[in-house]
This record gives C-alpha cells, structure tokens and sequence, in this order.
C-alpha cells in the first residue's frame, strides 16, 4: 500500500480566499475547471469552490461578481488528507463524501499537492488484474 505522497500530484488549481469571483470565473471557464481550492495568505488549505456557484453568486447574493469574494461563497467544509496518510483512507475519503480531489496538506495544513480518484482507480484497477480478480461486483445480479 502506497501513501498519499508516492501517489500526489503537485499540479494544484487554487485561488485565494480575498479574490473577486469574477477573477476567478474568468479562469475557471478559461481553463475548463470545476473547482479551485481556496487557500489562506499562509497557503493554508481553507475551502473550496465550485464553478456552478461561482457563476450563481451574484444571483444568489445580489451583488456583481467583482464586488463579491471567494470567502463569501466557498466551502469550507473541505477534507484532506496528510502526506504520509495511505491510499485506502483518501478512497474511503471520496467515497463517503463525493468528491473526485482531495487536497494534500502538511501539518501546517499547507497545500502540498493533490490526490485524485482517477489515480487511485487505476491502481485498484490494475492490482486487480494482476491478480485476476473480477471487477465485476461480487452478487451482482441482473434485472428480468
């Protein structure tokens, strides 16, 4: 079993908690992405914030986009996982709690990288063809 830092990414899309909406909808929709998480000045992970509610803010608070910050609409109900954490715990992790990236932390709760589903999928994946054990759920049964 692996941990959490064998398998990271340091490739991190991010946003401070002081930024307007409107700078980062401008990204996110540049650059295709769903999710920012939100850091602190300490590059401390504080949150996370979703395109779809990035987009609706002004709506939703009546108020223009450049006028609103990320700290106002982002979540910052976040899990993560430590560096030294295994693969096991960040897949329970997802699971449990939807999400498709787990931000990286070190003690300090810095941002030190990513951990994505698809990573861990492949892996299991792969350790269960090496093993040739089906990917198929045991029980499964189809519907007349």
């Amino acid at each position: 079993m692996k941990t959490i830092q064998e398998l990271m990414s340091d490739q991190c899309q991010t946003c401070l908690k002081h930024e307007s909406v409107e700078m980062i909808c401008e990204r996110m929709r540049a650059e295709g992405l769903n999710s920012l998480i939100v850091l602190d000045t300490r590059n401390a992970v504080v949150g996370t914030v979703a395109y779809l509610d990035a987009c609706l803010a002004s709506l939703s608070l009546d108020k223009l986009q450049s006028d609103i910050k990320v700290s106002e609409i982002m979540s910052s109900h976040t899990f993560t996982v430590s560096t030294h954490d295994n693969e096991t715990l960040a897949l329970n992790l997802m699971r449990q709690f939807q999400t498709n990236v787990l931000p990286v932390v070190d003690q300090e709760n810095r941002l030190k990288g990513t951990i994505r589903f698809m990573t861990l999928a492949r892996r299991v994946i792969s350790f269960k063809r090496r093993f040739n054990i089906s990917l198929k759920k045991p029980f499964q049964t189809e519907l007349a």
